[in-house]
C-alpha cells in the first residue's frame, strides 16, 4: 500500500510521502518494506513501522498578518508580515486541534516543535515531512488581523475575537489572546444598563459601564481616555469591579501584576477591550513613574518591538484605574472619572444578572458608518463645550471635554443598540455634572508649569534651593498688597534636573526646558505687572550680587490657583 494521495506533489516528494502514516494523534514512518509474491503471483508489500513523532500535523498554512497601521486606521496595508500557522493533534488534548504560529527561521527548528507539540523520535525524517508539507502552505493561505475587539480589516470595521488572531507568542503579546466575547440579546443589554444605573446614584457606576463599552470606538476616533475610579473606603468599589468583570468580560489586574514592565505592556497590547488596574494608589512611586509613560502612550497608540526576537506589541487598550487615591496629575487631559461614595450606594448588582452581549455590540458598531461615529463625537464635543462651566478654557480643558464627549456619543449608540430612551436615568445630565466638577477641581493644576512651581515652592520652604531668589512686598495695579517672588525660571529647572531627590519628579515632567517653562509662566497670568509692564526681566541685588533676568511672580495670583508659599520674614534684632 503506497498511501492515499491528498495533495499533488512532484515526483521526488511523492516517492517519499507515502512512508509517512498519520494516525489519530501521532505519526509513524515506514522504516522498512519488502515486496513479495504469493502463490497466485500477486504482489504483496510487508512494511515495518516506527514512531516518527508524538503528534499529528494536521495542516501548515501561510498567513499574511496585516500591519498595525492598517489595523488601527484602515489605510491600505503596505507592510504585511508573512508567518505560518501550524495545526496539530496531540493525545493530551483529545480531538481538539492545537495551533501555533511560526516564522520562516524557526520552521526547521526541532526544539520549537518539541516545546510546542511533543517529542520527535526521528529528526531527519521529521524534517523531510516538513519539507513536503511546505507544498501545502497555499491550501489554507489567508489574510489575518491580530487584534481583539473592533479593528479595521481590509479597510472595513470588523469585530474580532481571540480565535481570529495568530500571535507568535500569544500569552506574552495579548491579555485577551483566547477571548470569546459574551453573547446575548438586546433584552439582556437593557437589564444590564438598568442594573448599573440602580447600583449607584447619579449614574456613578453607569458612567464606568458606558466608558467600558465605548472603549471599542478607539480605532474609529483615534484616541480614547483612560478612566479614573476613585472610591471611599467601604463604598463598594471591589464589588463593582467584580461585577464589571463578569458582565463585560474584561480583566482587572492586581498591583502585584503591574510591577514588571512586561506585564504592564502585555496587558494593554493588541486589543481595544479595556483592562482594569486595581489598588493603583498602593504601587511604589518608582513604578508609578513608569506607568505614567505607558498611560500617556496608550491614550492613542504606540507600536514597539521588544527582545532579541523583536516581538511586536501594539499598546492601545484603555485602562480603568481604581483605588482610594488615584494620583495621576500629569494625565488630567487623558482621563475621565467617576467617584464612588457610600452616600451614592444603591441596589447591589445581583449574581443572576446576565452578561452584556458584547459580541452583538461589537457587530453593531462594525455595521455603523465610521463617519457617523465621528460626527456623533463632534456633536457631543460642541454639546459639552456649551454646557461647560470653564468657558473657552485652555487647551487641556478642551481636550478633557473631548474625552468626556466620547462617553455620551457611546451612550447614544448604546441606546440605539438596546432600544432605550436617551433620557433614561438622566445619564447625560449626571455625566455633565461629573465633567464640570472635574474641570473646576483641576482648574489650577492642568498645565505643567503648575507642577514645576509646586516643586520649586516646596524646595524654597525646605531651604534646599541654592540659587539666588528674593521676596519683596508691593502694591499691585489694583491697590492691593502683594508679595512678589523674584526668581529665574532657568534656575528652577536647573535645580529640579540636578537634585538627586527630585530625579523621579523631573523624569515624569512633560516640560524639561527653561524656555517652555518660562513661556507657560508668562501666558498663565501669574507674573506681576507694574504700570502695565510685565516684570519678566528684572535685575535685583541679592547678597551683594547683581542678579539679572529674574521674573517676578505674584503670590496673590498663585494662591488663586491653589499654590501657596511661605515668604521669608526679616526680623529686626532688639536689645
Amino acid at each position: 500500500m503506497e498511501g492515499r494521495r491528498r495533495v499533488f506533489l512532484p515526483g521526488h516528494d511523492w516517492n517519499v510521502y507515502w512512508r509517512f502514516r498519520q494516525m489519530d494523534d501521532f505519526t509513524q514512518y515506514v522504516d522498512d518494506f519488502k515486496d513479495t509474491k504469493n502463490d497466485e503471483g500477486e504482489s504483496k508489500r510487508s512494511e515495518t513501522f516506527g514512531d516518527l513523532c508524538a503528534f499529528r500535523v494536521a495542516g501548515l498554512s501561510r498567513l499574511r498578518i496585516q500591519s498595525h497601521l492598517s489595523t488601527i486606521n484602515g489605510t491600505p496595508d503596505s507592510q504585511p508580515e508573512t508567518v505560518f500557522g501550524i495545526s496539530a493533534q496531540m493525545a493530551r488534548h483529545g480531538n481538539t486541534l492545537q495551533r501555533a504560529v511560526i516564522t520562516d527561521d524557526k520552521l526547521y527548528n526541532l526544539e520549537w516543535w518539541r516545546s510546542r507539540f511533543g517529542h520527535i523520535w526521528k529528526p531527519a525524517q521529521f524534517a523531510r515531512m516538513i519539507n513536503i508539507l511546505e507544498r501545502t502552505a497555499d491550501l489554507g493561505a489567508r489574510d489575518v488581523v491580530n487584534f481583539v475587539g473592533l479593528a479595521w480589516r481590509d479597510g472595513q470595521l470588523a469585530a474580532l475575537e481571540g480565535n481570529d488572531c495568530f500571535f507568535i507568542e500569544p500569552q506574552k503579546q495579548c491579555l485577551y489572546y483566547n477571548m470569546t466575547f459574551p453573547r446575548g440579546t438586546s433584552l439582556q443589554a437593557r437589564s444590564v444598563i438598568t442594573a448599573y444605573q440602580d447600583t449607584f446614584k447619579d449614574n456613578a457606576a453607569a458612567i464606568a459601564m458606558v466608558w467600558t463599552l465605548g472603549a471599542h470606538l478607539k480605532t474609529v476616533l483615534g484616541f480614547y481616555p483612560h478612566f479614573e475610579m476613585q472610591a471611599d473606603k467601604g463604598s463598594g468599589k471591589s464589588k463593582l469591579l467584580e461585577s464589571m468583570q463578569a458582565t463585560f468580560g474584561f480583566q482587572v489586574l492586581s498591583g502585584q501584576m503591574l510591577k514588571t514592565d512586561h506585564r504592564r505592556r502585555a496587558s494593554v497590547s493588541w486589543t481595544s477591550n479595556p483592562v482594569g488596574w486595581d489598588e493603583f494608589s498602593k504601587l511604589p512611586k518608582s513604578i508609578l513613574t513608569d506607568i505614567d509613560g505607558l498611560l500617556q502612550s496608550t491614550y492613542r497608540f504606540e507600536f514597539t518591538r521588544v527582545g532579541s526576537t523583536l516581538t511586536p506589541y501594539l499598546m492601545c487598550a484603555p485602562v480603568l484605574l481604581a483605588g482610594e487615591e488615584v494620583d495621576i496629575q500629569s494625565l488630567q487631559s487623558k482621563v475621565c472619572r467617576s467617584k464612588l461614595t457610600v452616600k451614592k450606594q444603591g441596589a447591589i448588582i445581583p449574581h443572576t444578572l446576565p452578561q452584556f452581549p458584547m459580541w452583538q455590540w461589537l457587530q453593531f458598531l462594525a455595521s455603523v458608518d465610521p463617519m457617523r461615529i465621528r460626527d456623533e463625537h463632534k456633536n457631543m464635543v460642541k454639546f459639552c463645550q456649551s454646557r461647560s462651566r470653564s468657558g473657552e478654557g485652555d487647551a487641556t480643558s478642551n481636550r478633557m471635554m473631548e474625552n468626556y464627549a466620547a462617553i455620551p456619543a457611546t451612550w447614544r449608540l448604546l441606546c440605539e443598540f438596546a432600544d432605550i430612551d436617551i433620557a433614561q436615568g438622566s445619564f447625560i445630565e449626571d455625566l455633565l455634572a461629573e465633567m464640570n466638577a472635574h474641570l473646576s477641581e483641576t482648574d489650577g493644576t492642568r498645565l505643567p508649569w503648575v507642577r514645576i512651581m509646586e516643586i520649586a515652592l516646596s524646595e524654597l520652604d525646605a531651604r534646599h534651593y541654592e540659587h539666588p531668589y528674593h521676596w519683596d512686598t508691593t502694591i499691585d495695579d489694583e491697590g492691593k498688597d502683594d508679595t512678589l517672588l523674584f526668581i529665574r525660571p532657568s534656575h528652577i529647572m536647573d535645580h529640579i534636573s540636578t537634585a538627586n531627590h527630585l530625579r523621579a519628579k523631573f523624569d515624569s515632567l512633560p516640560v524639561k526646558t527653561p524656555r517652555i517653562f518660562k513661556s507657560q509662566l508668562l501666558a498663565s497670568g501669574v507674573v506681576a505687572v507694574h504700570k502695565g509692564m510685565m516684570l519678566d526681566d528684572v535685575e535685583k541685588t541679592i547678597d551683594r550680587r547683581r542678579v539679572g533676568h529674574m521674573t517676578a511672580i505674584s503670590l496673590n495670583k498663585l494662591e488663586a490657583l491653589g499654590l501657596s508659599a511661605a515668604p521669608e520674614i526679616k526680623r529686626e534684632v532688639g536689645y
